[in-house]
């Protein structure tokens, strides 16, 4: 399949059965179209159409090289002004002609809907036409296409929604457990200081007053006379067992 559109065959060579300047200027026109000279050739041609206004080959030939000029929108307005022509209904190939040639000037603007419409109407004129056929199954391929894209378009819009929701949910619920993790630790704080402050208290109240003594230095003075009264016991049962020693004898201990 070829890749590019054609430009229709749209200069008619006339069988020039008539004589006058309306003809001369036609085919001055036709040499001009074929050696590129579209500002000379659009010159004749409008020229050809003044002396005849409703000539359909005459909307044909300028819309065709206001189409090589690329100025197309012009080019659709002749040709339709061509289509609309009462005398157009008589001659179908011209019909199909400026239809294909409109069709033309609609792809190059990127209006493919409308370049569809004006290449089937082409066809139903002159079913024969390849070159109408040709670009018809283009724009329709690019039309699919252009659909298919869409859709990915989409999909790829729709799964970037649904990661930016689940990384929206996924931030969210991390700050949550951060806020969580954040009250935790402000409780263990809470709670470490509140256990300080209760050490502290009681620390506080376990020192002594001024002048008192402290269950320390109490318990070391009651184990200090503890052993002073231990060694007075001591010392008293060694002296009498000297005196006993002594005297010779044993002291009777009465019964009361």
């Amino acid at each position: 399949m070829k890749s590019e559109i054609y430009i229709a065959a749209i200069l008619m060579i006339l069988v020039l059965s008539a004589f006058g300047d309306e003809w001369s200027e036609t085919k001055n026109g036709i040499k001009n179209f074929e050696q590129d000279d579209y500002d000379e050739a659009l010159d004749n041609f409008r020229a050809a159409k003044s002396s005849d206004e409703q000539q359909p080959i005459h909307f044909l030939n300028i819309g065709s090289t206001l189409y090589k000029k690329e100025r197309f929108a012009e080019s659709v307005i002749e040709q339709m002004n061509g289509l609309n022509a009462d005398s157009v209904v008589i001659d179908t190939g011209i019909i199909g002609e400026m239809q294909y040639n409109i069709g033309n000037s609609f792809f190059r603007t990127d209006s493919i809907e409308q370049a569809e419409k004006f290449y089937r109407a082409s066809l139903m004129a002159n079913p024969d036409d390849e070159d109408a056929k040709h670009n018809l199954e283009l724009v329709m391929l690019m039309k699919s296409q252009s659909q298919c894209q869409n859709q990915q378009d989409q999909q790829q819009q729709q799964q970037n929604q649904e990661q930016q929701q689940e990384q929206q949910q996924k931030n969210q619920e991390q700050q949550q457990e951060q806020q969580e993790q954040e009250q935790q630790q402000e409780q263990q704080q809470n709670q470490e200081q509140q256990q300080n402050q209760e050490q502290q208290q009681q620390e506080q109240q376990q020192q002594p007053k001024e002048g008192e003594m402290t269950r320390e230095q109490a318990e070391r003075l009651m184990e200090a006379m503890e052993r002073q009264e231990k060694e007075e016991l001591q010392s008293w049962l060694k002296k009498q067992q000297e005196e006993k020693k002594g005297s010779g004898r044993s002291r009777n201990i009465k019964d009361w």
